[in-house]
């Protein structure tokens, strides 16, 4: 059965990607609690309280250990600020799918793409993984240009349930890796 390792830590030039810690709790749950992100993205309720973040975390602390998932908070690496989540989640082995959330006030300052650049060459060169897929909401144009950027072609469309059970219409990207990442 195939597993992901150990999770690791992940920089770039301007970010550490870390695993969550219990005192990021009330730092999740301040920049999750945002309609726009629970409108944006398929698995974020709103409103989203500490106690919806401490489940999360609990939840996120299960799969890791499993090896199914890891999830990393997104922190500026000079001042530690998280800044948001990005995730793996193994579909089956050696393939995977990644998800990623920004805080509002940390937009559109190339912190997602980086991220996601950053967790690609990860996925190749630690995990192993031949290919890494995402998914965004139609209405998310934004985090489909961050998948483009992170070289990721489209390859299909498709309708998923949102946080809020509704079937909601989503862009599907994938991009096949090598361990030259």
């Amino acid at each position: 059965m195939f597993v992901l390792k150990q999770q690791v830590q992940i920089t770039s030039p301007r970010l550490l990607l870390r695993p969550f810690v219990t005192s990021d709790i009330p730092t999740i749950a301040m920049l999750a609690n945002d309609r726009d992100i629970a409108d944006n993205t398929l698995n974020i309720p709103y409103p989203y309280s500490e106690d919806d973040a401490r489940l999360w975390l609990e939840l996120q602390a299960q799969q890791t250990q499993c090896g199914d998932s890891h999830t990393w908070a997104i922190t500026l690496k000079d001042s530690g600020v998280v800044v948001g989540a990005i995730s793996l989640t193994l579909l089956q082995a050696q393939q995977a799918e990644t998800g990623y959330w920004i805080g509002r006030e940390f937009r559109n300052l190339g912190y997602c793409s980086e991220a996601l650049q950053a967790l690609i060459r990860v996925a190749a060169d630690t995990y192993h993984l031949t290919s890494i897929s995402a998914v965004h909401l139609r209405s998310n144009p934004a985090s489909g240009r961050v998948m483009h950027h992170a070289g990721m072609q489209h390859i299909a469309a498709d309708v998923r349930p949102d946080s809020q059970g509704k079937r909601v219409p989503v862009e599907i990207y994938c991009l096949v890796l090598s361990s030259s990442h």
